[in-house]
């Protein structure tokens, strides 16, 4: 039988043992369950806020590209306002407007020449058309205006303007000769 004290002694060790074990799973679990557990978490909090900053930095690129798109889509209504080349069965059509706006005018001895040779190129045909016409000033003007506010591509090569006589009846009368290129598509 055992004795008091060696019960005692007994029950000293057992309690050192109990707490070597106490303290050692205390250690295991926090090298091997809190410590990497917590790493982790603290590995996903910088991804997180990584993440939150790359979103950030789309929204604002997102928020970039879709001011351009709405600029490219105010370009594209305007590039199709801008005058395009006519398509060359147009060519009688031109010439009657022409004469039409010469008529609105008021202005006389109007004359059209198509010139002889067109320039062809890879997009468009380049039809020369050299115009002669009288008129006052303000009617010439106005036909000048309306030629270029048409919707069809045209540009003045040159224009001369010469007064008409110096008689009284004449004045304010011009003679007016315009060197001009029509633009036809060659598709």
């Amino acid at each position: 039988m055992r004795t008091l004290q060696s019960q005692i002694l007994w029950c000293a060790r057992t309690q050192r043992v109990l707490a070597g074990v106490m303290l050692a799973a205390v250690g295991t679990f926090y090298l091997f369950g809190y410590r990497p557990t917590t790493d982790n978490l603290r590995q996903l909090e910088r991804q997180l806020a990584a993440r939150h900053a790359e979103l950030r930095e789309n929204q604002t690129k997102s928020s970039i590209k879709t001011e351009i798109a709405a600029h490219n889509e105010r370009l594209k209504l305007e590039l199709d306002r801008i005058r395009k080349p006519s398509k060359l069965p147009e060519q009688s059509q031109l010439i009657k407007d022409l004469t039409h706006f010469a008529e609105a005018a008021n202005l006389k001895k109007f004359n059209n020449a198509p010139g002889k040779n067109p320039m062809r190129s890879d997009l468009f045909l380049e039809q020369p058309i050299s115009l002669t016409f009288d008129g006052d000033f303000v009617s010439v003007f106005k036909f000048l205006r309306s030629v270029e506010e048409m919707p069809r591509l045209t540009r003045m090569r040159s224009m001369t303007l010469k007064a008409k006589s110096n008689q009284p009846a004449d004045a304010g009368q011009v003679q007016a000769t315009v060197s001009m290129n029509m633009y036809f598509a060659t598709d």
